[in-house]
């Protein structure tokens, strides 16, 4: 079963620049069109400055195996990596979704899933998106 995955990650973007200590340091990077296709995953992010460059809103839209979840933690690596976490419990999965800046104008984007009760994480959907200006 698929399902189509929308999200908007302004109140996330948000938190990520919060942790950061400065407004959106290090995460130029991901401002951009950005656009994916591999057998497990289709999809399309676009990253873009708005309110006088004060946020940095993210419009995704992939088609990817079923699942939900809500993400919890954020751990920014200045200009490289951008990492969303959920925590889970114990009846329920936690999600990890990662965009990595990998070469100049290529993006690894990689969805994780870690079942109830185990340790380790196991990818649902990856690929590489190249920059559309």
């Amino acid at each position: 079963m698929r399902r189509r995955i929308y999200l908007a990650g302004i109140a996330a973007l948000s938190m990520a620049a919060a942790a950061t200590g400065e407004p959106l340091d290090g995460l130029e990077f991901l401002v951009g069109t950005w656009s994916a296709g591999a057998s497990d995953f289709q999809g399309t992010d676009v990253f873009q400055l708005d309110l006088v460059g004060r946020i940095l809103q993210r419009h995704s839209r992939s088609t990817v195996p079923a699942a939900s979840g809500h993400y919890d933690h954020i751990t920014v690596i200045s200009g490289r990596e951008i990492e969303f976490r959920s925590d889970g419990s114990p009846s329920k999965p936690a999600f990890r979704l990662t965009y990595s800046l990998t070469a100049p104008g290529t993006l690894h984007v990689k969805f994780e899933l870690r079942s109830p009760g185990q340790s380790a994480y196991s990818t649902l959907a990856e690929a590489d998106e190249s920059l559309k200006h």
